[in-house]
């Protein structure tokens, strides 16, 4: 064979030898990488945005417990003589700390579908730190799940789970408690004003909003006097309830001093 065409031939093979190289070696890569991302999916855990964590609700503070059954006795004796059902419940619990404020709402859980159900989604518009809990009108805690969404960092979507299910169209209320801070900004002597949401006035429906003083708190005043519900016995509570209050009313207000 012609030396020529020797060298032509030797330099296709070179050239075969390199691409079959290269693809080799291309091959290898991809079959690593896949095999790593394989790893990563089944193998190590979901980010926590990605994860639902499963969360039993604390037992409810013996400092909200002690006021809301008693704001609830209340509550329920209105709902019989007004022939009226309780609809909205904002109550306040000020730490001993004067840091911290405990926040208790009444929400209702109803199921919308055709079958009896126990899990209910909510989305709230709060940090999942500052929630507690969800309870029982009784105080009973109930289980929640938790998803965290990074695009959404101040919403807290998650899943009421009810001790028995409910039928369709049925509804439940239960109480929803969270901390939120609270600074206290006290005058010459040293008393706060704490100004509390307006009572929604409804003919329909009672509506309650009250606040719980720690036990070393003095409390000065608080408006409007007339119709409010005060209680001294194991802390200093006042509420006001819809029903008991006069049209036009202002915003209830508190003064208070903590030692």
């Amino acid at each position: 064979m012609p030396t020529g065409w020797r060298s032509v031939r030797e330099i296709c093979v070179m050239n075969n030898n390199w691409r079959f190289h290269c693809a080799l070696i291309a091959a290898v890569l991809l079959i690593g990488v896949s095999a790593y991302w394989c790893y990563r999916v089944f193998h190590e855990p979901a980010p926590d945005w990605m994860r639902l964590q499963s969360r039993h609700s604390p037992a409810l503070p013996g400092e909200v417990l002690t006021p809301w059954l008693t704001l609830r006795h209340q509550l329920d004796l209105d709902a019989k003589q007004y022939a009226q059902p309780i609809k909205s419940v904002q109550f306040f619990t000020v730490t001993k700390s004067g840091k911290q404020m405990l926040v208790c709402n009444l929400e209702t859980l109803t199921n919308h579908g055709f079958t009896p159900v126990n899990q209910f989604p909510v989305t709230r518009w709060t940090t999942d730190q500052n929630i507690i809990g969800y309870y029982t009108l009784d105080g009973t805690p109930l289980t929640i799940t938790l998803k965290h969404n990074p695009s959404y960092p101040k919403v807290a979507f998650l899943t009421v789970e009810t001790r028995d299910a409910l039928a369709p169209g049925a509804s439940l209320s239960v109480l929803h408690l969270e901390q939120r801070p609270f600074e206290l900004r006290p005058d010459a002597k040293g008393f706060c004003t704490q100004y509390l949401p307006r009572v929604p006035r409804d003919d329909a429906a009672l509506h309650a909003v009250a606040i719980c003083l720690p036990t070393t708190a003095t409390l000065k005043t608080y408006r409007p006097e007339n119709g409010a519900y005060f209680s001294s016995k194991d802390a200093l509570f006042v509420g006001w309830i819809n029903c008991r209050l006069d049209d036009n009313v202002p915003a209830p207000l508190i003064t208070f001093k903590l030692d």
